[in-house]
């Protein structure tokens, strides 16, 4: 499903779009229990997500113009073919912007995340040189679990967030995504548009891409 909304400023058709890393089934059942373990009585007011619809968002673009599908294809297939192939496995869980107010459950990915960060610096650069605007506040490497119902604050324990006792669950990254999204009552329904696989090159000992 891609939405195809109306912009109001040109009138033309547009995709709610972001570009993302797909995570495996693995990843996703982990997910899943850190969803159940905190639900009832540990953290209440959360609109919980689908597991199966999990991802690590790299860049999030808003509603484009269909026009410019083309283009973020081509930008998602030069940085991944200026990209290596590396791992991250699940991490600790948190919640933004702080335990006072908790509005959004998160859980942190760990690893090789020098890789990701340059990946998404080369991302965000590619995108700007062609004109797209994006979010300015620093990146931080994440998988949404949940965020609060309405305006308010989700109403956790103070222990709810404590190192869980599941295992860390490894995750080769293999390739970037363009994604559309549509808002239904019912939650978010994401589509891959086009997707590109990182590169086959290797790091010399200084940590350089040959």
């Amino acid at each position: 499903m891609v939405d195809e909304s109306v912009s109001r400023d040109t009138g033309h058709p547009t995709t709610r779009a972001f570009i993302a890393i797909e995570l495996p089934a693995e990843v996703k059942d982990v997910i899943s229990g850190h969803i159940e373990d905190l639900k009832g009585a540990r953290a209440k007011g959360v609109r919980w997500i689908e597991p199966g619809i999990a991802h690590l968002t790299v860049a999030f673009l808003g509603n484009v113009p269909n026009g410019c599908i083309a283009a973020l294809s081509s930008i998602v297939d030069f940085v991944a073919s200026a990209s290596l192939l590396f791992s991250l496995r699940t991490g600790d869980l948190g919640v933004f912007p702080s335990m006072r107010r908790p509005r959004v459950v998160w859980m942190g990915l760990e690893g090789d995340t020098g890789a990701l960060a340059a990946l998404q610096h080369r991302l965000q650069e590619a995108l700007r040189a062609e004109g797209f605007a994006l979010e300015r506040r620093a990146f931080k490497p994440h998988v949404t679990l949940g965020r609060a119902k309405g305006k308010g604050v989700i109403d956790m324990e103070k222990d709810a967030l404590n190192p869980s006792r599941r295992n860390r669950v490894e995750m080769p990254v293999r390739e970037l995504a363009l994604m559309s999204s549509v808002l239904t009552p019912r939650g978010p329904v994401h589509t891959r548009i086009h997707r590109a696989t990182l590169s086959m090159g290797s790091r010399d000992p200084a940590g350089n891409q040959g």
